[in-house]
């Protein structure tokens, strides 16, 4: 108890403490640790990674009975791959060791099964400091690191059947194994050679931390093992490493141990100790003359801070070096010290360490961060200093010394401060100490955070002072406020913050803040939109107000009740304003520096007729004017604002255009005009914009340079009166989403670009047109995931045999790459459809049926067991007149499971108010394909019924029609060899009679006339869909059993 309230109370007197942390984490100078992190629980000394049938006879047994006799102990998976998972107890495994041994073998690539080892081992490596050692079997590091030679080989049949993000996963995880310091078989006469090499590197990487420890240095082993291996002599190029972390945890030491335990491989080498301090001192010129004259070995007279003189680089040109650039500061101390790598000669390797990330950002090949010591180490560490070794006073003031390690935070200087204060003392010296940092730490603690403190700019100190003042101030009660405000304050206070409900109709008087000139955050907040009824707590200044504090940097008011902030108020400080359903007609009168100022909130300020002049507010990021209904101009300085990334415009129903003649926005990223009712003009367009929501506004066209938007990755023009969209918007390859729901005057779609996954043009009464690419293997491009052409009854033949087409390409498509997802993470999650006017199940489906609620499909033995099938439907949703927002389907599969409420629920979108007619609804549901494959594996017979049904909301409906298409992925490769087969063809898939699929037959040979014809195109369009019959494929008939598919 006593232990747990001291830390409540430490934690309260340490929020400096605290704030420091945050905003060290906000420049990415901090790491966290816990107790429960300390070395994660190693179970095993080395994992070893190889290809089976490259290494398993011969030379994996001789490394296991290798490493058994020298008492290494090993995780050595000898089995056999099947499937293309991981099993968790593999993964479980990489993470339980200490070294990975990679055995990098001719045939490493083309197992995935490696290569996904290879990628959690990298991770391990990244994340938790993991060391990995690879071993070049038979093959030249060069092949891997550049996957050249049998490499490239199997990349291109692994780029056949995975994904890009994967494919580039694993090729970074070759990359950076590679550039690792390693072992060479053809470096070694034979086996035995490279065993003895292997042995004795896995031993000195398991005695590093014993090393270090027996020299006072704990935790450091790992880190300086895994600098030494990134270091990696055998590259040619010249590399610079970055090392960073807060002031206090130890980056010049682990740099020193790295420098002194590699510089004798060097021709020179220099470790050039506080270039932040010493350039401040000495000047940073002094510093170069220092570093240079000590890699040459003679005394050097620079005199710029540009470039070398001629001898000097022609002699560092010739000389592999190895320096050190401790603790810089600034990016221009880097560019000043060492200028270009082409100075140093090759092999060469620079190390920075700094106590901000953001220096090292443009310079260095690969960083790491040190983060502080877990508690088993701070707890080591600690005892080393205060009590020698001296294990019984270790266990006597065991309860003390826990709290003084909470203290530190894993801090190594801290930790050494503390223990050598207390080394000696008393046990009442050491309560006494305690109790004392509650509330002030010692000099020696204090300087130790003044590192990392003084390290923060000149705006993140104020920041830092601010959080601090603001935590201390969180603590007020409600009465403490009202009274705070009637009585007026002092300067002592920082800042203010309550909910508005808790005021209850408080008035105050004109001169409130006056007493209080260092108040820096106000906040009277009202939780909820702006848009909901006020929740009954209001301020009132009946007299005005005469003027906020000019120190003030945060100020929120909900409701607030003038009509303009105080004349007298000066922003120049200010950072936050935000005044939703505030009173305001109109910000200020008055000019005002509002360099400072960040945010803009007037959202719902329903009096709001004009925006000042916002030229100088050159830092503006977000301007938030939601329903602010009486808007009706935005000024043309908004438009100058070169930080601005977010303006929300939405519901401003007064206004009537936003226009940019002079400056097209370049930091722009989401705008919206939602429910701008009135806006008849639109023409400003961004670089960088991502989101533009134009849904409810009057415009009919889209700006000219709308195509150069080329980040754009979702647009809406929801019940817009948009005419046509601009035949560039093909090029804005990143967009994502196209919403263009009941836009009624749209008569034509172009043709889009090919990522857009969610494509939405429901209820477009006039849409008669819609372009696609004219080749299968362009279509095939297309990421299309949710496409909607509810209620579009204008779209003419033409189009409507394109979309059924388009449809059937992306769905398959969609559904075999979900199953390659499947074999690969073992998990579905996927769902997929696209709906169009229709009556009929579209012919490739090869089970069909024109009435009832089920169907049987044959059960694929041959494959069932070994392999997920996928279920691709198609349901033929009837005409309905009453609204809804979901088709609710039951699927159930064989047996009595609707019966006994074992069904698979499937709730699909349709349109709210009523579906106009037949429809096409194709459906792929990864989830629903895992319900019938557990169904279909559960049959005796070789069929499976599966039975539908539907309802909108309570109404039961009857479908029309329900065709199923069943398969697995193994016929991916096949369908994109068809897609790009097509795409060499002088056919497009709009040619007579291609594109029609007649289905006149042929007497003599009982096949389509264009399969007699046309045979190059007959496995493709014909009877069996886009692919013949197989083993083990997609299930079709040839078209003499069309009966037995086709079921009424």
């Amino acid at each position: 108890m006593a232990h747990s309230s001291f830390f409540q109370s430490s934690q309260i007197a340490y929020v400096v403490f605290v704030c420091l942390l945050l905003i060290l984490q906000l420049k990415g100078g901090v790491g966290t640790s816990s107790p429960g992190d300390a070395a994660l629980k190693i179970k095993y000394d080395v994992f070893v990674s190889f290809r089976g049938p490259d290494v398993r006879r011969g030379f994996l047994g001789h490394l296991v009975d290798a490493l058994s006799r020298k008492k290494i102990h090993a995780f050595v998976d000898d089995n056999i791959e099947v499937g293309d998972e991981i099993p968790k107890s593999l993964v479980g495994a990489i993470q339980a060791s200490l070294i990975s041994l990679v055995i990098l073998s001719p045939n490493y690539a083309s197992s995935h099964w490696c290569l996904e080892e290879l990628a959690k081992i990298v991770e391990c490596r990244e994340n938790d400091g993991q060391f990995v050692l690879p071993v070049f079997f038979d093959v030249d590091p060069s092949d891997v690191r550049y996957q050249k030679g049998s490499y490239a080989d199997a990349f291109v049949k692994l780029e056949e059947r995975y994904d890009l993000v994967k494919i580039q996963r694993w090729r970074t995880a070759l990359q950076k194994t590679a550039n690792l310091s390693g072992l060479t078989s053809t470096k070694h006469g034979n086996d035995n050679g490279l065993l003895e090499e292997i042995i004795k590197n896995v031993k000195k990487i398991l005695n590093h931390d014993q090393k270090y420890i027996s020299e006072g240095l704990i935790g450091i082993g790992k880190s300086i093992a895994l600098l030494e291996s990134e270091l990696n002599p055998e590259l040619e190029d010249v590399r610079v490493f970055g090392i960073w972390g807060m002031g206090g945890l130890g980056k010049t030491t682990l740099a020193w141990e790295v420098f002194n335990s590699v510089r004798s491989q060097y021709e020179g080498s220099c470790f050039l100790r506080n270039v932040r301090e010493n350039s401040a001192r000495e000047g940073i010129i002094s510093l170069k003359n220092k570093l240079y004259s000590e890699l040459i070995g003679e005394d050097l007279k620079i005199d710029g801070s540009n470039g070398l003189p001629q001898f000097v680089e022609k002699r560092l040109g010739r000389m592999k070096v190895i320096i050190v650039l401790d603790d810089v500061s600034d990016f221009q101390q880097l560019k000043i010290l060492f200028g270009t790598r082409e100075h140093f000669g090759s092999s060469s390797r620079i190390i920075v360490t700094s106590r901000d990330k953001q220096v090292l950002h443009t310079e260095v090949d690969s960083t790491y961060q040190v983060k502080p010591l877990h508690f088993d180490e701070s707890l080591r560490l600690f005892n080393l200093i205060a009590f020698k070794q001296k294990q019984h006073l270790e266990m006597e003031f065991h309860e003390q010394s826990k709290k003084v390690i909470e203290y530190a935070k894993g801090i190594p200087l801290v930790l050494q401060v503390l223990g050598h204060h207390l080394h000696g003392k008393r046990k009442e010296i050491w309560e006494s100490l305690l109790e004392k940092l509650k509330s002030m730490p010692s000099k020696e603690v204090h300087d130790v955070m003044k590192l990392s403190y003084d390290d923060l700019d000149r705006d993140e100190k104020k920041i830092f002072l601010d959080i601090a003042s603001f935590f201390k101030g969180l603590n007020l009660e409600e009465n403490d406020v009202k009274l705070l405000l009637k009585d007026q304050g002092s300067e002592t206070i920082r800042s203010i913050t309550t909910k508005l409900l808790l005021l209850k109709k408080l008035q105050l008087s004109p001169h409130v803040f006056s007493k209080m000139s260092k108040l820096q955050f106000l906040d009277f907040y009202s939780k909820g939109p702006c848009y909901l009824p006020h929740d009954g707590g209001s301020l009132y200044l009946p007299e005005g107000l005469e003027s906020f504090p000019d120190e003030l940097r945060f100020l929120r008011w909900a409701y607030y009740p003038m009509e303009a902030l105080p004349a007298q108020f000066s922003a120049e400080n200010l950072i936050v304003l935000s005044l939703p359903n505030s009173r305001v007609k109109k910000l200020w009168h008055q000019e005002q520096n509002l360099g400072s100022l960040r945010m803009i909130g007037l959202q719902c300020s329903t009096q709001l007729t004009e925006l000042p002049d916002f030229s100088n507010a050159t830092n503006v990021k977000v301007i938030d004017l939601r329903s602010s209904s009486k808007l009706i101009h935005i000024h043309p300085s908004v438009f100058s604002l070169e930080k601005l990334t977010d303006l929300d415009l939405s519901n401003c129903i007064s206004l009537t255009s936003l226009t940019s003649d002079t400056h097209h926005l370049r930091s722009l990223r989401y705008l919206s005009l939602h429910g701008c009712t009135a806006l008849m003009e639109f023409s400003v367009t961004s670089m960088n914009m991502v989101s533009l929501n134009l849904d409810h506004t009057g415009i009919k066209q889209l700006p000219p340079l709308f195509g150069n938007q080329r980040k754009l990755e979702k647009l809406s023009l929801v019940n817009s009166t948009i005419e046509c969209l601009p035949e560039s918007i093909k090029h804005l390859l990143r967009l994502r989403s196209l919403d263009l729901r009941h836009c009624r005057e749209l008569q034509t779609l172009p043709e889009l670009p090919p990522n857009i996954e969610k494509l939405n043009v429901q209820g477009c009464i006039s849409l008669k047109t819609v372009l696609f690419p004219v080749t299968a293997a362009e279509q095939m491009k297309e990421e299309r995931k949710k496409v909607s052409f509810w209620n579009c009854l204008a779209l003419d033949k033409h189009t409507l045999e394109a979309i059924g087409l388009n449809a059937q390409i992306n769905i398959m498509k969609f559904a075999y790459q979900d199953l390659s997802r499947y074999e690969t993470d073992g998990f579905l999650a996927h769902q997929a459809t696209y709906v169009y006017p229709g009556s009929e199940v579209p012919e490739w489906l090869f089970y069909r049926r024109t009435n009832g609620d089920h169907i049987t499909i044959d059960v694929p033995f041959d494959s069932i067991f070994s392999d997920q099938l996928g279920f691709i439907f198609a349901f033929i949703v009837p005409e309905v007149e009453s609204e809804g927002l979901f088709l609710n389907f039951s699927i159930s599969g064989g047996g009595n499971d609707a019966d006994e409420g074992k069904s698979f629920k499937l709730r699909l979108d349709r349109p709210r108010q009523r579906i106009a007619s037949d429809h096409v609804y194709l459906m792929y549901d990864a989830a629903c394909s895992n319900y019938l494959n557990s169904r279909a594996k559960s049959q005796s017979q070789p069929w499976l019924e599966i039975n539908v049904s539907v309802a909108s909301q309570y109404t039961q409906l009857l479908l029309k029609g329900i065709g199923v298409m069943v398969g697995n992925a193994a016929q991916y490769h096949s369908f994109l060899q068809q897609m790009k087969w097509l795409g060499t063809t002088s056919d497009t898939l709009f040619d007579q009679p291609i594109y029609r699929r007649t289905r006149a037959m042929d007497s003599d040979t009982c096949e389509p006339l264009y399969q007699t014809r046309y045979p190059e195109l007959g496995n493709f369009y014909g009877t069996r869909g886009l692919f013949p019959e197989q083993g083990h494929g997609w299930r079709g008939c040839h078209l003499c059993s069309v009966p037995t598919t086709t079921q009424s």
